[in-house]
């Protein structure tokens, strides 16, 4: 709504009304407060939708009200996780993402087992339509045929929400020229949380087993030999010595001491400290605990 005026009014109502009805959900009571119009009425009966008003500041009576804040607080959390210097001007570009995330957060009043988002749309497909952290600095891919010859194959701007009607595209908003595009290829660049990234362990066992791939499969016109029995066991043995450093690390490193004194429990109360008694060689000398203390203070 541009305005609280009784035009504006019904424009709002007739938009989501005929969006409910093509979705086959056909309104059969409202609840307005007392600045309906007159024109918003007669609107609803020649519908065919009942209506009741409700008292003025009778919040509780008014099922709005409550969805209103919940809006609010959503649309709130949305701002808070965008980027500090995004301009807050966009705040109006971020609304449809936002309703699609709380409709996908809250159930169906008609049916419990679905989503609001599925009762109305269907079921949501992330593959189709990817989103990220609304309000994130972003680097758009330009083509070659949109770019001049020494351009930067990239221009900043910022995400907004997805694309719906697009295939793996989002909106972007570019402060330079202050118009939205659809895009396709982004590089994001998070300021709140901490891009995933692969460890060194995976990132080994990962070439272990694309080496291991490419020497049992070799290209026909590869001038590598055939690998024999004993290098296929060979490989096939370090490949599940691979799996087996991925999937169980390995422990940390315990100190052993000397007269097969068990090790001490490793707690924030209990620090690892042999026992006062024990001894062990230091510096070529046979000497126990508290005599080391001593040296080493010196």
């Amino acid at each position: 709504m541009t305005s609280r005026t009784g035009p504006a009014l019904l424009a709002a109502f007739k938009c989501i009304h005929q969006t409910l009805t093509s979705r086959g959900l056909q309104p059969k009571l409202q609840r307005l407060d007392n600045e309906a119009s007159t024109a918003l009425k007669q609107y609803m009966l020649d519908e065919g939708v009942d209506f009741q008003l409700t008292d003025a500041g009778m919040h509780r009576r008014f099922a709005s009200e409550r969805a209103i804040r919940t809006f609010k607080n959503h649309l709130i959390a949305v701002l808070c996780s965008t980027n500090p210097e995004f301009p807050l001007q966009l705040c109006d570009c971020l609304l449809p993402q936002a309703l699609t995330t709380l409709n996908l957060l809250r159930g169906s009043r008609i049916n419990p087992k679905l989503l609001a988002y599925a009762q109305l749309n269907g079921a949501f497909d992330f593959n189709r339509t990817p989103m990220g952290l609304p309000g994130t600095r972003v680097l758009v891919h330009e083509l070659p045929e949109a770019r001049g010859t020494w351009a930067p194959h990239a221009v900043p701007g910022w995400y907004i929400g997805p694309a719906f009607e697009h295939y793996r595209c989002y909106r972007v908003y570019f402060t330079e020229t202050a118009k939205e595009r659809i895009a396709n290829t982004l590089v994001w660049y998070l300021s709140h949380v901490v891009m995933p990234k692969t460890s060194s362990a995976d990132a080994a066992t990962a070439a272990a087993r694309n080496l291991i791939y490419a020497l049992q499969n070799p290209h026909p016109a590869a001038p590598i030999a055939p690998l024999a029995d004993d290098h296929r066991k060979g490989l096939q043995n370090l490949a599940e010595i691979f799996q087996q450093v991925a999937t169980h690390p390995e422990p940390a490193p315990r100190v052993l001491f000397a007269n097969n004194q068990p090790n001490l429990p490793t707690t924030a109360e209990s620090p690892r400290v042999p026992p006062s008694g024990t001894a062990f060689t230091y510096a070529g000398a046979t000497r126990n605990c508290g005599q080391v203390r001593r040296e080493l203070a010196r």
